[in-house]
Order: C-alpha cells, then structure tokens, then sequence
C-alpha cells in the first residue's frame, strides 16, 4: 500500500490543506531524498505527518481522507498505483517526487510558502494557547 509514507504536497497543495482545516495532520520536516540520491541541499518544508505506521489521511479502509475532497498532495495525484517494468523506473532527476520537492525551494513559491508557515505557525499557537 503506497500510504505507508506520505506523500508529500506541493506549498499550494499544502495551504490548501491547512485552509481546510487539517493543520494538525502536517508536520515542518526536512526532506533528505535528495541529499541521499544525489548529494543536493536537504529541503525544509511542511507535510504530512504519519500515524500508526501510515499517512495520517490514510482511512480505516485504505483509502485516502483528502482525495474525495481535491486535497490530495500532487505526488499523490500523479503517482502511479501500478507496479512498473524496471526499464519504466524514472530517474531521481525526472521522478515526481523530485519535481514536487523542488517546488518548495523555488523563489516564484516563496510568497505561497510564507504563506503556509504563517498559517501553520499560528495553528500550532492557537493549539498551544488552548491548552
């Protein structure tokens, strides 16, 4: 099942998430895939978090909680459910997980992503005031 890692969204796919209430499902991570792959600079960004072992919009029957509703991260959206033949396996460099990595780290994104850790921020400070 390709919910046992989340999968990871786009900074708009991400203040979506949060402007439709899910923030306590996200999590500030740094993404290491590169740094692994290829030795590229770890990217920080804001996620979904997992529990129990899945992602934490991954429902009682396997299906995912964001889907039905359009806010599911675009890794998501544009992986494949199918298993592929080794010679179709993409590269790290033309691999969506990549693709959507990057876009957290591009300077056209950063009023989106700005966005996204003020409204993650002042979640988790509205969270913490109601304690």
């Amino acid at each position: 099942n390709m919910c046992k890692v989340p999968c990871i969204g786009t900074p708009k796919d991400i203040e979506a998430i949060i402007d439709a209430g899910y923030a306590d499902r996200l999590k500030e991570t740094m993404w290491m895939v590169g740094y692994l792959a290829v030795k590229e600079k770890p990217i920080a960004m804001i996620q979904p978090t997992e529990k129990d072992g899945w992602c934490a919009f991954r429902q009682p029957d396997g299906l995912c909680e964001l889907h039905d509703r359009g806010l599911k991260p675009t890794e998501g959206v544009l992986a494949s459910c199918k298993v592929v033949e080794e010679d179709d396996i993409p590269t790290y460099e033309t691999s969506v997980l990549r693709a959507v990595a990057h876009e957290w780290v591009k300077v056209e994104n950063f009023a989106t992503i700005m966005r996204v850790v003020f409204k993650y921020l002042h979640y988790n400070e509205r969270r913490e005031q109601d304690k």
